[in-house]
C-alpha cells in the first residue's frame, strides 16, 4: 500500500496554474483585442461586470495569468495589499456610477443599469453609457442608501486613502511631508555652497583614515585631507587641527517603521502542550521518588519553562541526574534544568516549544530605551523565557564574544547589534569597523556612513586595522590625560563647555570568525586583541568577536 500511494505522488500533475495561467492570458488579449465571437463576448462580459473600466480589468486578469505562471501558486487574495487593492478599486467602481446617482432615481438605478449593459453583447460602442457597470451599480446604490450622494465623494476619497496605506505600508502624513524635506536639504547645501565653496566634498564624520587601517606604513596626510594623520609617538595635536569632527546636521535616523511586523503566532497549541506536559512531569517524577509539584509554567517564545517546587528534603542532584530520562519521557529533543531559578525557590525545567513564535526586531528595538548618553551603544538581544524583550548597553558591558557553532544563532546577534546601532546613532555619534574573513556576512553593510573604513576582508589587512585602532587609543589616552579626564564620557561633557575641543565618538570593532585570523596572523591579531580588551574601554572603544569554538587556541 505505501508503494503505490508513492507512485500515486510521484505521477501527480503539478502544472494546473501554469495552465490557468495560459487561458487567462489567452481570455485577456482576445478580450482586448476583441478577436471573433469569443473576443466580443469575452469584452462585453467585462463591460457587464465593471462597465468602462473593462479594459483595466482584462489588464489586470492578464497580470495575474503572468503570475500564475511565474510563481506556479495564486497569490493571497486576504493579505494587506490585497485588501488595499480591492478598497481602491471599489472606490473607483462607485466613482464611476456617481453619473447614474445623479440622474436616475435610486430605486430605477439597478434596473436601468442592467438594460445598458446587456446592450454591450450586441454592440460595444455603448460602453461609455455603462458607468461602473454592475458592481458598480451596486455600490453606488449601498453609498447612497447609506450615505446619500453628497457623502459618496468623502466615502470614495476614504478609501482610496486607506487602500494606499495598506498597499504600501506607509503613513500619510510621512508621504506627504517626504517632498519638502529634499528642497530643504538643497537649500542648506546652497546656502554652505555660498558661503564656503571648499566644504562642498563628503560631509561623513571621520576620525582615522581609510589608509590608517589598511596600510602598513604609517604616513602623514595630505593637507587637503580631511581624515586625521596618525599621530606620532609622543606628539597630542589640536582638535581643531588634526582631529575635526565635521557634522551633518541633515541626517536623520532610519524610522522604525522600515522594520517589518511579524504576525504573532497563536499559542493556543503551546499551551494545550504545556497543560500535557504538567502531568507528565509530574508522573516521570513520581516514578524516581522525587517528590515536587508544577507551580508555574511560563511560555516563552520558543522555550516553555515548568517552575517545579520540591518537598523539603529533596536533593536538587537527584533531579540533575534524570535530566536524559525527562527528555526520553517528554519526546523532547533537549532539556534544560536550572536549579534554583535566580530569586526563587523553586527549580526551572525547560522544553522547547512544539510551535515557535517568532522575535521581531522591530517589537525589540520599539521596547528599548530612548537614546541618550547612557544608552546609546544599547543594542536589542531578543526575548527571554517570560517572553520579555531583553538588550544591553554595550558600553556597561566592556567587550563581548559570540560563540556558537553554525546555524546556532551567531550572525544573527551580529547583524542585530549592527542594525540596532544603524537605528539609534548617528555617524558622529558611533563608528564601526567591521571585520570580515567570509567576505559575505558584512558586505551589505558596505558604504554606511557609521563605517570608519570598508568593510575589511583580508585577514593580513584586519591585523593592520586592529593595529591601528589600538594607535588610535593610545591618542584617545593622551588626549584624556591632557584634559584631565578619566573617560570619554567625561571627556564629551568637557567638550560641551570648551569649543576648541570636539566630541570623540565611541567606536565598535566587530570581528566574524577570529578563527581564520588566528591562522594567518595570530601573534599580531592577539597582541592587539589583548590592548583593546584591557585598555580600551574607557576611550570608547569596545569590541565584539564571533567564533565557532571559544578555545584556547584560538582566544
Amino acid at each position: 500500500m505505501a508503494k503505490k500511494k508513492h507512485k500515486k505522488t510521484k505521477d501527480s500533475f503539478e502544472y494546473g496554474s501554469e495552465i490557468v495561467g495560459v487561458l487567462l492570458i489567452l481570455f485577456s488579449i482576445i478580450g482586448m483585442l476583441g478577436y471573433g465571437r469569443a473576443g466580443n463576448f469575452v469584452r462585453s462580459f467585462s463591460v457587464f461586470l465593471v462597465g468602462v473600466a473593462y479594459f483595466p480589468l482584462l489588464v489586470m486578469l492578464l497580470a495575474f495569468g503572468v503570475y500564475l505562471i511565474i510563481k506556479r501558486e495564486a497569490p493571497k487574495m486576504l493579505s494587506r495589499e490585497s485588501i488595499g487593492v480591492y478598497l481602491i478599486i471599489i472606490a473607483i467602481l462607485a466613482l464611476l456610477h456617481l453619473k447614474y446617482v445623479k440622474t436616475t432615481e435610486s430605486s430605477e438605478l439597478i434596473m436601468e443599469t442592467f438594460r445598458n449593459v446587456m446592450l454591450a453583447f450586441k454592440s460595444t460602442d455603448v460602453v461609455r453609457n455603462c458607468g461602473g457597470g454592475m458592481l458598480g451599480a451596486i455600490l453606488a446604490y449601498a453609498f447612497n442608501w447609506a450615505f446619500s450622494i453628497d457623502g459618496i465623494i468623502i466615502v470614495v476619497i476614504t478609501l482610496i486613502i486607506i487602500g494606499i496605506i495598506l498597499i504600501f505600508n506607509t503613513s500619510i502624513i510621512n508621504w506627504l511631508t517626504s517632498f519638502k524635506l529634499p528642497k530643504r536639504e538643497d537649500d542648506d547645501e546652497d546656502d554652505e555652497d555660498e558661503e564656503e565653496p571648499s566644504q562642498a566634498e563628503d560631509k561623513r564624520i571621520v576620525i582615522s583614515s581609510i589608509d590608517e587601517l589598511t596600510n602598513k606604513k604609517e604616513e602623514k596626510i595630505e593637507e587637503n585631507d580631511e581624515d586625521i594623520p596618525i599621530r606620532k609617538e609622543g606628539e597630542i595635536d589640536k582638535q581643531e587641527e588634526s582631529n575635526e569632527i565635521k557634522k551633518n546636521d541633515n541626517y536623520r535616523l532610519p524610522s522604525i517603521n522600515l522594520l517589518k511586523t511579524v504576525k504573532n503566532v497563536n499559542s493556543k497549541e503551546n499551551e494545550q502542550t504545556a497543560k500535557e506536559n504538567i502531568s507528565k512531569l509530574e508522573e516521570v517524577l513520581k516514578v524516581f521518588e522525587i517528590s515536587g509539584k508544577i507551580v508555574q509554567v511560563n511560555i516563552g517564545p520558543t522555550v516553555t519553562q515548568y517552575e517545579l517546587d520540591l518537598k523539603a528534603g529533596t536533593k536538587v542532584n537527584k533531579l540533575l541526574g534524570i535530566q536524559r530520562e525527562i527528555a526520553l519521557a517528554m519526546a523532547a529533543k533537549d532539556v534544560r534544568i536550572q536549579a534554583p531559578i535566580p530569586g526563587k525557590n523553586t527549580i526551572g525545567i525547560e522544553l522547547p516549544n512544539k510551535v515557535n513564535a517568532s522575535v521581531s526586531f522591530k517589537e525589540v528595538l520599539s521596547s528599548m530605551p530612548e537614546v541618550n548618553e547612557k544608552t546609546l551603544l544599547a543594542v536589542g538581544l531578543g526575548k527571554d523565557i517570560m517572553g520579555k524583550v531583553k538588550w544591553c548597553e554595550i558600553n556597561a558591558t566592556p567587550h563581548l564574544l559570540v560563540a556558537g557553532s553554525t546555524g546556532s544563532g551567531k550572525s544573527v546577534c551580529i547583524n542585530c547589534i549592527i542594525a540596532s546601532i544603524l537605528m539609534r546613532a548617528k555617524p558622529d555619534q558611533v563608528k564601526l569597523v567591521l571585520v570580515d574573513p567570509k567576505k559575505v556576512e558584512f558586505s551589505m553593510y558596505e558604504g554606511v556612513p557609521h563605517l570608519l573604513s570598508p568593510v575589511v576582508t583580508d585577514p593580513k589587512k584586519a591585523s593592520i586595522a586592529l593595529k591601528n585602532i589600538v594607535l588610535e587609543m593610545e591618542r584617545r589616552y593622551e588626549l584624556l590625560e591632557h584634559t584631565k579626564n578619566k573617560n570619554i564620557v567625561g571627556y564629551n561633557k568637557f567638550c560641551e563647555t570648551h569649543s576648541e575641543y570636539q566630541k570623540l565618538p565611541y567606536i565598535v570593532v566587530i570581528i566574524d570568525e577570529l578563527a581564520d585570523l588566528m591562522l594567518v596572523a595570530a601573534k599580531e591579531v592577539e597582541d592587539s586583541i589583548m590592548r583593546i580588551t584591557q585598555m580600551a574601554r574607557a576611550a570608547g572603544i569596545h569590541l565584539i568577536v564571533a567564533t565557532q569554538r571559544p578555545s584556547t587556541d584560538i582566544i
